[in-house]
């Protein structure tokens, strides 16, 4: 046993290592959003409580948002400094996944080696890996403490696991909504159960309806004026009608299953149909109502799509442990037992070919998607040159940049929650970086009193530009810092002076 997890901690080294290696080759984070966490926390550590109400951020507006994640990284910066804190705890949460992988896989197959063997694979899944990387990403710990979840419901009625899951899945529940993913896979395993005429345990009932009430009081709490606000363009987070094709588009089954892993992609399904209609086992069931429960959400467009395949990989590379294991089994009783070992090899070679190689290949693509440096150098340059109540339009990609290195307001970022106009100002933003009409220019930015444009060659590739209509403008001033333009509307300033 020793021995075990011995091994499995040299795994989980060895996998922090590499995503700590790489996140360090970049300066900055590859995701905005990264920025607005950054902002919380920073903001968490001088004050206790997160920034709920926010003057920056379009002009001054409300955040709602579960803040324990952004706790535990505040209470860390305490102690180092906040980058490396937001570079190295996250990619630490993100390599746990290899802890709860095994205690899963081994407590279904009872079968160490597979176990350790899944778990390097569950290190490995390029979509996972990607979208954690170079980022503070709430994946990070949700998908760990869901598996976490998943083993401790299977044995619920052990020792202390009814507690432990309780205040495990509240933590959950505090961090990231895939908690309801989870709660409502738990509801479809019931069914299934019932449906294939199996016995509940009352305990599982029991635990399934208290999570889920919880879950319910809690997110009223949370989340009920952002409902009352929006109605049901809550769930999609008052998404602006452009972004909704690209929140939820779909790809090709072949991108899916390069994101995902062939082996666990093939294997995953495969267990999955012979488990539904050759053999009965709880256990598996489980795993396959969540499978079912994240693959219908995504068909009904409630879910992103980045979410699903993290969440649909990790359940299948489970699924191929189990597979794997009876692959095993069977051949022992065969004449082919002797193929077992080349089976292995073959199956580490296509690992290596289809996982922990696309893995690396994203993490150098997520190194070359960080923040611009010129851009960080121009809005670090707006901060000390502009006023304290300066407005800056960028693109929405870069709104949590703005403020977080400016210290200045933006006109928009990606947190459209509370907004009466989003589809207006989205619309006036591409209007803005897009039209010849300097007249129209002018209109907006005095609609929205904006004082800076600044000009990327993300926004011009974006928008499908190659330079601003107001270049050359009277009214404006162009300041280049390497690749980025910022833009000063004087004759902003000077109404401005006017009127004061």
């Amino acid at each position: 046993m020793k021995k075990e997890w011995g091994i499995l901690l040299a795994i989980f080294i060895i996998v922090a290592g590499i995503r700590i290696f790489f996140a360090f080759q970049a300066d900055y984070f590859s995701d905005d959003y990264s920025y607005f966490t950054l902002r919380q926390i920073e903001h968490i550590k001088e004050t206790f409580v997160p920034l709920y109400g926010d003057n920056l951020s379009y002009g001054g507006r409300t955040h709602v948002f579960l803040p324990l994640f952004h706790y535990i990284l505040a209470f860390f910066t305490t102690l180092f400094n906040p980058i490396i804190v937001a570079k190295v705890l996250p990619n630490l949460f993100a390599s746990s996944i290899v802890f709860v992988v095994y205690l899963l896989v081994k407590e279904i197959t009872k079968n160490e080696n597979i176990s350790l063997f899944t778990s390097v694979f569950s290190a490995f899944i390029p979509i996972y890996f990607y979208k954690t990387l170079n980022t503070i990403s709430l994946y990070s710990i949700s998908v760990p403490l869901s598996v976490l979840l998943l083993y401790l419901f299977i044995n619920i009625d052990k020792g202390a696991n009814t507690k432990l899951f309780l205040i495990t899945i509240i933590f959950l529940m505090l961090t990231h909504t895939s908690v309801i993913l989870l709660v409502l896979s738990l509801i479809v395993y019931l069914v299934l159960v019932k449906i294939e005429d199996l016995k509940l345990k009352q305990s599982e009932i029991e635990t399934t309806l208290f999570s889920a009430f919880v879950m319910l009081w809690m997110y009223l709490l949370v989340f009920k004026k952002a409902f009352l606000k929006h109605g049901f363009s809550f769930i999609w987070q008052n998404m602006p009608t452009k972004y909704l094709t690209t929140y939820f588009h779909q790809i090709p089954i072949w991108e899916a299953i390069y994101l995902i892993g062939i082996i666990p992609f093939v294997l995953g399904l495969f267990i999955t149909y012979h488990y539904l209609f050759n053999r009965k086992n709880k256990k598996v069931y489980l795993l396959i109502s969540f499978a079912l429960t994240t693959t219908c959400l995504l068909w009904m467009k409630l879910i992103k799509l980045e979410f699903a395949l993290i969440f649909l990989g990790v359940i299948l590379v489970i699924l191929f442990g189990i597979a794997y294991n009876h692959l095993n089994n069977y051949l022992k009783t065969t004449r082919f037992a002797y193929i077992e070992k080349p089976l292995f090899v073959l199956i580490c070679i296509l690992f290596i070919a289809t996982s922990i190689v696309p893995s690396i290949m994203l993490a150098k693509t997520t190194i070359q998607e960080q923040t611009n440096p010129d851009l960080i150098l121009a809005l670090n340059k707006l901060k000390e040159n502009s006023p304290i109540d300066a407005r800056i339009a960028s693109s929405i990609s870069e709104g949590h940049a703005v403020t977080y290195f400016s210290e200045r307001k933006n006109l928009a970022d990606s947190n459209f929650l509370f907004l009466e106009n989003a589809n207006e100002v989205v619309s006036d933003l591409d209007v803005l970086f897009t039209t010849i009409s300097k007249i129209k220019v002018n209109e907006i930015l005095d609609k929205y009193h904006v004082d800076y444009m600044v000009f990327t060659p993300e926004n011009a590739q974006e928008h499908k530009i190659k330079k601003l209509s107001v270049e050359g403008d009277k009214c404006f001033v162009s300041n280049k810092v390497n690749s980025v333009q910022i833009f000063r509307n004087k004759c902003r300033v000077i109404k401005s002076m006017m009127i004061n």
